[in-house]
């Protein structure tokens, strides 16, 4: 059981290259989706959720998303 905690700025990300996971819970989302959203130009949490209704519920997928998005964001600018 993996956790996803911020730390003082820090997002645990999930990696990229990893077995799809649910990220949104309230609106069941995957992981797969949200890299979709990312690589379609979605940058922000706000943009993500546009495109697949994740974090439009109680939130706690948040601080995945973050950590997806940055990891995506690090990744492509490599």
């Amino acid at each position: 059981m993996s956790t996803h905690k911020k730390r003082q700025g820090q997002y645990n990300a999930i990696p990229l290259k990893q077995d799809r996971q649910q990220i949104c819970v309230c609106y069941d989302v995957y992981s797969d989706e949200i890299i979709e959203a990312i690589q379609k130009g979605a940058d922000s949490v706000e943009k993500v959720s546009d495109l697949t209704y994740s974090c439009q519920g109680c939130g706690s997928c948040r601080f995945k998303i973050e950590g997806l998005l940055q990891g995506i964001v690090c990744v492509s600018r490599e």
